[in-house]
């Protein structure tokens, strides 16, 4: 049964700020994720500690705590001035969100920079794409 507080803490404000914190918390994790990917295999690499099976564990947990860390802190000052509305559901999508608004946006800057790169390189004709 639904309370009169679940349905006061239920607006469509209180839900989208809730929303944001997770779709910056995914994307902040996306972002961390792709920045520290190649430097981290590298140093992995270097000290012999590379492994295929988990490199990519050690380096999603990293960046995973470089998102909690930034994340925790927006949600809190979001939290001090604002309602927020919390549910699993929300952060969890919000979370899918974040991701896959930061692979559409590298995807769009990937596709603007590679025939500019060719372009300022002084290449007339666009190399194909593999």
């Amino acid at each position: 049964m639904t309370t009169p507080k679940e349905i006061q803490e239920f607006t469509l404000f209180a839900v989208t700020l809730g929303m944001l914190a997770s779709v910056l918390f995914g994307f902040i994790d996306a972002l961390a994720y792709l920045v520290i990917e190649d430097p981290l295999t590298d140093l992995w690499k270097k000290y012999n500690l590379y492994s295929e099976e988990t490199t990519p564990i050690i380096n999603s947990g990293i960046s995973s705590a470089i998102a909690i860390l930034l994340a925790v802190f927006i949600e809190r000052y979001i939290e001090a001035n604002f309602h927020v509305y919390k549910h699993p559901f929300v952060h969890a999508s919000g979370i899918i969100v974040g991701t896959v608004l930061l692979l559409v946006g590298y995807k769009i800057y990937n596709n603007i920079r590679q025939p500019l790169v060719y372009h300022l390189a002084g290449n007339t004709v666009l190399k194909p794409k593999a």
